[in-house]
């Protein structure tokens, strides 16, 4: 038996589940997130890839997914037994668009509602590459994508789960490219907010963006934030990030990185690195 670190104790009383795993149906399963509602009723989003991989590329002897394929598309699967026992029958495709997609999210909010982001790949580089469709029976029947505003982003993409504060506000995390005074792109990290549950969204702030021009090899490139809000009500955006590489190293160290607001998510902190490795990229 292993022991957590710290003063968690012994793990113990664990079980592993399979959510999906379905050999027959030619696609890689990725980027699991989990919603909950009442009655033991759970919603896992995740992203599906060809197997092997459309283009045929692989970074080993052995078929592995592409992340960029054109054929990707974001499904969900459903439990009703608080995750216990997962059926295939559930599962629903919600996103399939021409050119594959980034990842696709699922969260539930007050009133028993899902709300399920997802970014369009053929829409990174214009347009408007992330949408959102809503469900209000347990993720059963969805409506029709939502196109969210994303203001200065360009080549915007979302990764985790929205928020939703005290007063029903929603804030949805996205990353993608600003451009600075000097007209260069930089990695940012925002925050999209609605105030109609998911209806419409706007209203944008900057977590944090990087100093360095995305081409200059010393970017931080700052990515993949996810909200966390804390009991006093301040909310913490942890993100990682993967520019910069060290010298000796193919790849970049991926590091963790806090920043904090104390005003529903307008402003944020300075971003803080903690002294966490979350990644094997370095070589």
């Amino acid at each position: 038996m292993n022991s957590c670190a710290g003063s968690l104790g012994p793990v113990s009383n664990l079980s592993h589940v399979t959510v999906y795993r379905d050999v027959d149906s030619g696609y890689n399963a990725a980027f699991p997130q989990v919603a909950q509602l009442s009655g033991g009723r759970l919603i896992v989003s995740f992203r599906q890839a060809p197997f092997p991989p459309t283009d045929g590329l692989s970074t080993s002897n052995v078929a592995l997914h592409n992340h960029a394929d054109i054929k990707s598309r974001g499904v969900i699967v459903r439990s009703v037994d608080s995750g216990l026992s997962w059926d295939l029958a559930t599962l629903r495709v919600l996103a399939e668009p021409a050119g594959g997609i980034e990842q696709v999210s699922v969260s539930a909010i007050t009133g028993e509602v899902l709300l399920s982001p997802y970014s369009e790949r053929r829409e990174l580089h214009g347009g408007h590459p992330v949408k959102v469709r809503r469900s209000f029976d347990g993720g059963v029947v969805w409506d029709e994508p939502v196109m969210m505003h994303t203001g200065p982003l360009k080549g915007a993409r979302t990764h985790a789960p929205m928020l939703e504060l005290p007063d029903g506000t929603l804030l949805s995390p996205h990353c993608g490219l600003m451009s600075d005074r000097s007209r260069v792109n930089v990695h940012a990290v925002t925050v999209v907010r609605s105030e109609d549950r998911g209806c419409t969204w706007g209203d944008i702030s900057v977590i944090c963006k990087d100093l360095e021009a995305v081409d200059s090899g010393n970017s931080t490139a700052f990515h993949q934030a996810s909200l966390v809000l804390m009991p006093g009500g301040e909310i913490i955006a942890a993100m990682q990030s993967g520019g910069k590489r060290l010298e000796g190293q193919v790849r970049p160290m991926m590091g963790f990185w806090i920043s904090r607001s104390s005003d529903a998510g307008y402003t944020w902190s300075a971003p803080e690195r903690l002294p966490i490795r979350i990644s094997g990229w370095s070589r």
